[in-house]
């Protein structure tokens, strides 16, 4: 039960208390699910005067691309510059092959009769790597491949099949002829064509529905078969029966069809399980008209990639995972990319939407009449909200002849997702789409339900921040003469006046927490920075809110303090996290008059009584953003008729430099490198005889009191 003494829903833990369906919770606020779905990224040309046998990508962004001569080309869709790789007329494979791309090589698949030709070639020198023919099995029977594909690790998987006689005993007494079978496997190859593994499929391939008959006759065409692997599962799809095929790490192998569906004979598998299928809509007298693609998601779901529709001549991966779809007509490539968009979900029918079902808001008080509601939030174009809500004095439901508490029916993972969805949208009231403040009519009882539907587009999905729920009714009608007052509850004027009650009371809440608007411990962004400004604070986008409340906090201090020692290292200490140390003329004039120290010290320290230094420790400046804001704010707090100067230590000693110890400098144990009995060198250091005699470049440690005499 969720007690809310304000009825305010806008915490990520009020909205986590609910039943969530096909929704996303985070610190911003309620929003469908997303996942990343292959939409339109753009399109390009082939080259016109290349007459295109096939093409294929080399995974790095550009395209292999085989003429009808024979001739191979690599082009670069970005400049749209052709490459040639390998020349017409080399009579080492025919035009007629289908064309596998590599960065380094590319690889042709040519058919022999009923079998298959695979070679590897490099892309640098186009000698071939290795070549394999698949024709017989290992007792050299012949065998059929029927389609092979390629996983990401670039690994080969083929279908075949070859006959099987089935004899039994009454066949052998008997004049009845031997019986002819298929049995179908799929052989995997490495990289480098060797044959790693045999699976052999089912000899009796489990029907999973009614529309499930693969044909397994000598008249099925090598042609209607498609093979797709990805994260080691195999796809495989038989076209004349619409049936889909897959085979798991596990070796489990299920089936199922798309009958509502013709496939053009085009596959790919994603690593996330997804499937994606070249089909049309299933109608025999204009079966070829406007393919499309379809996604098949691990869960069943079937739906179409947004936005394509067209000729699917080829379908391949590209550059980092995108799909690429070829149109022979029009010689163009359309690229697909995968972006972040709003879930689709099975519980309504593949369309992307999100209910979340909000437990119990309990009032207190029995017959409590429930006023109205404001939600807050965003929702863009082509997007709703729906709003529903129920109230009762129990909380007591009747399901399948059993009672149940209603909050922890709604939380029970043992009901079915599409009974909750059923029940809420029968059984409780709908407030108009898009509510931002609602009147809730008929809404008596001590608790209150609510349950917010959010609909999406492909690519938007609404984003609720706050709901607040007002209770008991208050209308200004009870200010009015008596004759107003007279009628039935819920009538037209009580719910006309009482939008008025609600704008004032809003008011005279705004009125109340006008307190609120000054505190820093609440203001958050621009308002924040607005409020900084107020004290001389100048904040930039660099500065968080937490530095900043902590300095309208402090600014009161620093301001009574202010042209001291002290403001300036408490001020340098908040906006860097490090206590600096401060120089001034007094501490080091002495020692610039000294004829020992005066040509050491002059290049670091200036002879003027009103320069001081800000000096701070390594690393305690993490960007240049940050370094400038802290010498603005230096230069804004220095007193009157000074220079500051801000020194930000290297992490080294630098002869020359500003070096100190035990702040970027320490000195370490002694070396065992001896110069004499009385010096040594550390391993690191380094002495040149160039221009920069006196600058060491890489760090180094005094190990002890070195001397060198010339």
């Amino acid at each position: 039960m969720l007690r809310i003494p304000h009825l305010s829903l806008n915490k990520r833990a009020d909205w986590e208390a609910g039943t969530s369906i096909n929704i996303q919770i985070s610190d911003a606020g309620v929003h469908l699910q997303k996942e990343l779905k292959y939409n339109i990224d753009g399109h390009f040309f082939i080259p016109l005067h290349i007459p295109i046998a096939d093409l294929a990508s080399d995974g790095e962004g550009k395209l292999y691309l085989l003429d009808t001569q024979g001739s191979l080309f690599l082009l670069d869709p970005m400049t749209q510059s052709v490459e040639p790789l390998f020349p017409a007329g080399h009579q080492m494979f025919s035009p007629d092959v289908e064309l596998l791309g590599q960065s380094d090589h590319w690889m042709i698949v040519q058919r022999k009769g009923k079998g298959l030709i695979m070679a590897a070639y490099a892309t640098r020198n186009g000698q071939q790597l290795w070549s394999i023919e698949t024709s017989k099995d290992a007792e050299g029977q012949p065998i059929e491949v029927l389609a092979w594909a390629r996983d990401e690790q670039q690994h080969l998987f083929q279908l075949v099949r070859h006959f099987k006689n089935v004899t039994s005993e009454e066949s052998l007494l008997s004049d009845i002829p031997v019986v002819h079978a298929y049995q179908y496997e799929i052989h995997s190859y490495n990289q480098r064509g060797i044959l790693q593994k045999v699976l052999p499929l089912p000899e009796r391939w489990e029907q999973r529905t009614d529309d499930i008959n693969p044909s397994l006759t000598s008249s099925t065409s090598s042609d209607s078969w498609q093979i797709a692997v990805a994260g080691g599962t195999i796809y495989m799809s038989e076209l004349q029966t619409r049936t889909i095929w897959k085979l798991d790490l596990k070796g489990e192998f299920t089936g199922f069809s798309i009958p509502e569906f013709g496939m053009t004979g085009h596959i790919l598998a994603d690593t996330d399980g997804t499937l994606y299928i070249g089909a049309y809509y299933w109608e025999p007298s204009n079966s070829a008209n406007n393919p499309f693609l379809l996604a098949i998601s691990t869960h069943g779901v079937i739906e179409r990639v947004a936005g394509y529709s067209g000729r699917l001549d080829k379908m391949f991966y590209g550059h980092h995972r995108q799909i690429l779809i070829y149109n022979q007509q029009d010689a163009t490539v359309t690229i697909l990319e995968k972006k972040r968009n709003t879930r689709t979900a099975p519980e309504y029918g593949g369309l992307p939407r999100g209910t979340l079902i909000l437990p119990s808001a309990d009032s207190g008080d029995e017959a409590t009449v429930w006023h109205n509601m404001i939600l807050e939030g965003q929702i863009p174009a082509e997007t709703r909200v729906i709003i529903r809500y129920f109230a009762s004095d129990h909380k007591r439901l009747l399901w399948q002849n059993q009672s149940y508490d209603l909050d922890n029916w709604l939380r029970s993972e043992q009901v079915p997702e599409q009974a909750k969805l059923k029940y809420v949208q029968e059984q409780w009231t709908a407030l108009p789409p898009n509510p931002h403040n609602a009147f809730f009519i008929a809404a008596k009882g001590r608790y209150l339900w609510i349950a917010m539907e959010l609909q999406g587009s492909g690519s938007q999905s609404p984003l609720i921040t706050q709901l607040q729920l007002f209770y008991p009714r208050s209308s200004l009608l009870s200010y009015l003469p008596s004759i107003y007052q007279e009628g039935e509850a819920d009538s037209f004027l009580e719910r006309f006046i009482s939008l008025f009650g609600h704008f004032l009371r809003q008011h005279h809440q705004q009125i109340a927490g006008i307190s609120a608007v000054f505190d820093p411990e609440q203001a958050e962004g621009d308002f924040l920075r607005w409020l900084a400004g107020w004290l001389d604070i100048v904040a930039d986008d660099s500065w968080s809110d937490e530095r900043l409340r902590s300095y309208i906090q402090l600014a009161p201090k620093l301001y009574q303090i202010r042209g001291t020692r002290q403001a300036m290292q408490q001020m340098v200490k908040l906006l860097s996290g490090y206590t600096p140390y401060i120089l001034e003329h007094f501490q080091y004039k002495h020692l610039l008059h000294d004829p020992d120290w005066e040509q050491a010290l002059s290049p670091l320290y200036q002879d003027m009584p009103y320069h001081f230094l800000v000096v701070l420790p390594p690393h305690s400046i993490t960007s240049t953003q940050q370094k400038e804001m802290l010498q603005r704010m230096i230069a804004r707090d220095q007193p009157a008729m000074t220079e500051a100067e801000l020194i930000i230590l290297e992490p080294r000693i630098r002869l020359g430099r500003h070096t100190y110890l035990e702040i970027n400098s320490i000195l370490a144990a002694p070396s065992r490198l001896a110069i004499d009995d009385q010096s040594v060198v550390s391993y690191d250091t380094v002495l040149t005889d160039g221009e920069e005699q006196s600058v060491a470049t890489f760090p180094f440690r005094l190990d002890n009191v070195i001397q060198l005499n010339h």
